[in-house]
């Protein structure tokens, strides 16, 4: 068992200190898409249906494990001499975040519907593609035992992400209107692209040997993982333990709005105070993964994601009671922060570091496939029922992932937490 004052040693590693600033470029055009953008357009007047489906916007997380094995396998020209494979592909994405938000930026929501979901799609893509690059970077250049506290590391940034994109974005919109929030908030992304130029490109056994094949690139990283013991287990775990949260996902900013929250309120108590709530919970859930596993851990936060909804449909019985809302805000951020980086961990263990680019984004790909799907039909079930009964039933949808975790840890010991081919 690793030792308190070893497992925060982790912590001040240049390379996991780096993750920070990667993670808060990966988080900016995450949340001004998928959470702030959700504001702007119920203030402009769409229906919670049309909300709901820009969900799919987010296809390009669910499908990136297609270009993972380009990503993988190509060096950009010159560039990727200067400064290694995976800096020159995320700076080059880094790039086409900045000018795709400044696109959105023009886009009139209503108006224009279409543009704006395309729009939305790009800005997904480009951060989709800077995900595949930072994950594998993130795999490449910290151990397996120190992935729990790197993506502490990582989520911190990303929740500060939150905090710029969502927060200060909604706090300007008070003064200024939301095209000229979008047209600020891109030029954040810059700190990524710094992170990328100061800190060295990873040194992996076999980082020379490029796939060279569609083969090697594609197929041999999915036979890899698919010869590996209850795979389909694993597969439809993968699917569903996220179910609840993001069954709540896109509903809750337009929740906040019905029930009576003011823009300010929202800003100060849930994505000023709920960023705070969730470092903490990724904190502790770090130390707690180091010390204890990944699998004791995903079976507590799994509860604890499941229990935090359940607060949503007393609050939506209290209507703007901020009091609540903070109570409610701590428990689900907690929560949330805690089970992102035991998931985060357990998916990290099992990519062979061979693959790591391909395999890491099939996984990922597998929870955003479900995410979006579900947080597209979200808007027409949110109609057609009352917010307490709506939320009820996010709490519903967590429970077969539950069981799913419970049936893996029967039959796959606590020894294979760390199952990847290193």
């Amino acid at each position: 068992m690793v030792s308190w004052q070893n497992a925060l040693k982790v912590y001040l590693k240049p390379n996991v200190l780096a993750l920070f600033f990667l993670g808060f470029a990966c988080g900016v055009p995450y949340f001004l898409i998928f959470s702030t953008l959700s504001f702007w357009q119920k203030e402009a007047g769409m229906s919670l249906a049309v909300i709901g489906f820009f969900a799919l916007c987010r296809l390009p997380y669910s499908i990136k494990f297609l270009w993972a094995p380009f990503l993988d396998k190509v060096k950009l020209p010159w560039i990727s001499a200067k400064l290694g494979r995976r800096r020159s592909w995320g700076i080059l994405f880094q790039i086409g975040l900045i000018f795709s938000l400044l696109g959105l930026s023009m886009v009139k929501p209503v108006e224009q519907t279409s543009l704006m979901m395309v729009m939305a799609f790009l800005v997904a893509f480009f951060s989709a593609s800077q995900d595949i690059v930072v994950d594998a970077w993130r795999i490449e250049s910290v151990s397996v035992d120190e992935q729990a506290v790197a993506n502490t590391v990582y989520t911190f940034g990303y929740r500060a992400a939150m905090f710029a994109a969502v927060a200060g974005a909604l706090f300007m919109a008070e003064n200024i209107p939301w095209a000229e929030v979008y047209r600020i908030l891109p030029v954040t992304i810059l700190v990524g692209m710094f992170a990328f130029l100061v800190v060295k490109e990873p040194n992996i056994p076999g980082e020379q040997k490029v796939p060279a094949t569609l083969k090697e690139a594609v197929i041999m990283p999915l036979k890899d993982f698919l010869t590996r013991p209850h795979w389909l287990l694993i597969l439809l775990f993968i699917l569903f333990y996220k179910m609840g949260e993001v069954t709540l996902g896109i509903m809750a900013n337009p929740f906040y709005l019905d029930v009576g929250f003011s823009k300010t309120e929202i800003a100060a108590i849930i994505k000023i105070y709920g960023v705070g709530a969730t470092i903490a919970g990724g904190f502790i859930g770090g130390l707690l993964t180091v010390r204890y596993g990944v699998m004791k851990m995903l079976l507590l936060a799994g509860m604890l994601q499941a229990v935090s909804n359940l607060f949503y449909t007393v609050l939506a019985h209290l209507g703007a009671n901020t009091d609540f809302l903070m109570l409610t805000i701590t428990v689900d951020n907690l929560a949330a922060g805690f089970g992102g980086v035991v998931f985060i961990a357990y998916l990290s263990g099992l990519c062979n570091v061979a693959y790591t680019a391909t395999q890491y984004a099939l996984l990922s790909a597998i929870v955003m496939f479900s995410r979006d799907i579900i947080a597209a039909a979200s808007g027409v079930v949110a109609e057609a029922v009352s917010w307490d009964i709506f939320f009820f039933l996010t709490f519903l949808s967590a429970l077969p992932g539950l069981l799913l975790l419970v049936i893996i840890m029967k039959k796959i010991p606590l020894t294979e937490d760390k199952n990847a081919k290193r």
